[in-house]
Formats: C-alpha cells, sequence, structure tokens
C-alpha cells in the first residue's frame, strides 16, 4: 500500500526509500516508546 502510494505520486526511488527508512525509523521509535510506558503502568497498577 505505501509502495504503491509512493509510486503514484511520482516520488522517485531514492527519495521514496529513503522517507520509508525515515518513516520506519520513527515508527519503530514510537512503538518502543508506548510499548515501554505501557509495561511500566502495568506494573505499577500490579504493585
Amino acid at each position: 500500500m505505501i509502495i504503491y502510494l509512493l509510486e503514484k505520486t511520482g516520488i522517485n526511488e531514492k527519495r521514496g526509500d529513503f522517507t520509508f527508512g525515515i518513516a520506519l525509523i520513527i515508527a519503530g521509535l514510537l512503538i518502543d516508546y508506548f510499548t515501554a510506558v505501557y509495561i511500566s503502568e502495568t506494573n505499577t497498577r500490579a504493585k
């Protein structure tokens, strides 16, 4: 889906790969952050 959108918007491949890489990194950081927050909250509630 994302690759399809990149092709449709006409972004060249180098730029598309770069943007996609940045998006993956940001997504990973957000997932790590929210997972850490969720785990710390459940640990606090358990005590």
